[in-house]
């Protein structure tokens, strides 16, 4: 499903959803700060989550990173801590701990038990996941991290994350008590493709090892069997954007028409300026472009605006599909 967004779901159509409205829905969002909400600037807009919320009535929590101030190599919420400090030496100077997923999972269920304490009427916690999807939303670290290590050393780390993150969503389902959890994986981005990553930094093995985490992360995914899952291709969406692009000023339409409309000027030079690494540079009226709509980024790290509307329109869709499913099954995106 993921790719163009067609013509009926343009960025400012607001897709008809044939999910009940009267059912309290719920998207619990773990992840980077590609899902952060609430302390974005104006003029960055809402994230994907916010959308998804707008589109599908549906109540949101999200318990990803926040936006924070870091002088590390890697600077986001991974799935697991432990294994990102075995594998970057300067990890520890990261100026505020990062939540992985399950800090961010034990935050969760914190919340959970305290809300069934005052309120019982609620139902417990199997009930109340009944009505709730799962978003898994690491993007870009888990990989990233993996920038000049060895690739024995990578397929092995990368297989501790990936056990880690599946063993997390066994935890949701021992203590939800439920077999027939809904799950939205996002699947990583090439980092190559964002304006903060630098080439000259070394990037030989990046899209073979984007390639193998998603490639496992699906596999993953279609043997597990507590529950639905969807994997979202992250990277097909950012891939397709960037192609589009580049179709259109070439006058060329591909197979699936990519190129045929184009809502991007510039797909490689953020729309706000940066004075660090990794953060923006936000005391200087100048430094942002004036129509951040038609910028792919918002900055080095992060999708703009019109962006983050388009992957929330096309993981709406992803979500009826899901809701709707009665059986445990694995769909990709």
């Amino acid at each position: 499903m993921a790719g163009n967004v067609a013509e009926e779901n343009q960025v400012n159509d607001v897709p008809t959803t044939t999910i009940p409205a009267d059912t309290d829905h719920r998207l619990v969002v773990f992840g980077d700060a590609w899902s952060a909400i609430g302390s974005r600037l104006a003029e960055q807009g809402q994230a994907w989550p916010e959308w998804v919320c707008s589109m599908w009535p549906c109540r949101l929590e999200t318990y990803a990173q926040r936006e924070h101030v870091c002088e590390s190599s890697i600077c986001g919420s991974v799935v697991d801590e432990t294994e990102l400090h075995t594998v970057v030496s300067d990890a520890a100077r990261s100026l505020e701990p990062l939540p992985d997923l399950r800090s961010q999972i034990d935050q969760w269920l914190a919340a959970e038990l305290n809300a069934t304490q005052i309120d019982p009427s609620g139902g417990d916690l199997k009930a109340r996941s009944d009505n709730t999807i799962f978003a898994l939303s690491f993007l870009i670290w888990d990989v990233w991290k993996f920038n000049g290590v060895s690739m024995e050393d990578t397929e092995k780390s990368m297989k501790r994350s990936l056990d880690t993150l599946f063993q997390q969503l066994d935890r949701l389902a021992e203590y939800t008590d439920s077999d027939n959890l809904r799950i939205l994986l996002m699947m990583s981005v090439d980092p190559t493709f964002l304006p903060a990553f630098d080439p000259t930094q070394g990037q030989k093995d990046m899209i073979d090892i984007v390639t193998d985490w998603n490639n496992k992360l699906r596999k993953r995914a279609s043997d597990w069997a507590n529950g639905s899952v969807l994997v979202f291709n992250t990277n097909e969406f950012l891939n397709n954007q960037i192609r589009s692009r580049q179709f259109y000023l070439a006058g060329m339409l591909d197979g699936h028409g990519l190129g045929n409309q184009n809502p991007w000027d510039d797909v490689e030079t953020p729309c706000v300026s940066s004075k660090s690494t990794w953060l923006p540079f936000l005391g200087n009226k100048d430094q942002r472009c004036e129509n951040p709509e038609r910028f792919l980024f918002w900055d080095g790290l992060h999708l703009g605006p019109t962006a983050n509307q388009m992957m929330a329109t096309e993981i709406f869709h992803d979500i009826e599909s899901l809701w709707t499913n009665d059986s445990n099954s694995t769909e990709s995106a």
